[in-house]
């Protein structure tokens, strides 16, 4: 009898799974699937940014090391003519 019941439960969530699935291709308006070309393209174009963002990140550690390089300068001259 349990075991009955353990199957007429999981058709059941099967089903209920099933039919939110479908629901929410149905009125999902922003849904949209990518053929493989696009994905290839978009892989690419992600990839590039990736790159442009590590070169900008590492240009903008080295003007803040330059500066803060710059203002130790700057503390120690200060110190060395007290």
């Amino acid at each position: 009898m349990i075991f009955l019941m353990t199957i007429v439960l999981i058709i059941f969530s099967l089903l209920f799974t099933s039919i939110t699935i479908e629901l929410m291709k149905k009125y999902n308006n922003d849904y949209k699937t990518l053929n493989i070309d696009e994905w290839k393209k978009l892989k690419v174009i992600n990839m590039a940014l990736k790159k442009k963002k590590a070169i900008l990140e590492r240009e903008v550690i080295q003007i803040i090391l330059q500066e803060d390089e710059q203002e130790g300068r700057e503390m120690f001259e200060q110190t060395e003519e007290i």
